[in-house]
């Protein structure tokens, strides 16, 4: 059977992936929502060497992308696409606060210094800027009630393998309404994998606001 292993972002969890396991279903896969809130690699290998996965499609979410270039690494040959959607991509020696933008990453590094096993959360109205521009403000109060604090240890992370082969079977996804990620700084992501881009007309959350419009992408 084919599998899908979904990888969410910073603050979020496998609730936000439910639309698109419903749609993933009904092309035939099996659906893997896994916990990332520690962005450990090896935990998503160990989950997929111990359920015996292959023919994997993996899609990475936002700081999810950062588990992919090991994953891959490990299991390659299990691995049949990715997709990042809004995804960070990590070459060698880099590590995910290189890429948040200077409003944000300033905080985190001052509470990385204070106690890198610190957590980091965002309010309500930060959170409707950052990942819920383009939903009804009753489906943002909800999401926001599902969001958990994120450890600041993640964003300094280093990644230790680099990126060949993996352009081959990848797409990147570009929201064009995101406010956590700019255009911009994502298209940086896809040169890095020389892809073309792929572009929804969505916020950060595209699974959540446009998960139709995804699934085009993630199952044409």
């Amino acid at each position: 059977m084919k599998n899908i292993v979904f990888l969410h972002g910073a603050f979020h969890g496998t609730w936000c992936w439910d639309q698109l396991k419903d749609i993933a279903v009904s092309k035939g896969y099996s659906c893997h929502a896994l916990d990332c809130h520690e962005f450990k690699p090896d935990s998503v290998v160990d989950y997929i060497k111990h359920n015996n996965l292959a023919d994997i499609k993996i899609v990475a979410h936002s700081l999810g992308g950062i588990l992919v270039p090991s994953i891959f690494s490990a299991l390659q040959d299990f691995i049949t696409e990715v997709v990042f959607i809004a995804g960070i991509v990590l070459d060698k020696g880099e590590s995910p606060i290189d890429y948040i933008p200077a409003e944000r990453s300033d905080t985190y590094k001052e509470l990385y210094q204070d106690n890198p096993e610190s957590t980091v959360q965002v309010s309500f109205e930060q959170a409707c800027n950052l990942f819920f521009n383009d939903v009804k403000e009753s489906d943002a109060e909800k999401y926001y009630s599902m969001l958990t604090p994120q450890l600041i240890k993640s964003y300094f992370y280093t990644e230790a393998n680099n990126l060949v082969g993996l352009s081959r079977i990848s797409k990147y996804v570009i929201c064009k309404k995101d406010n956590t990620l700019p255009y911009d700084l994502c298209a940086s992501f896809a040169n890095k994998l020389n892809l073309m881009p792929y572009l929804i007309n969505a916020g950060h959350n595209c699974m959540l606001s446009r998960p139709d419009d995804l699934a085009q992408i993630l199952f044409e």
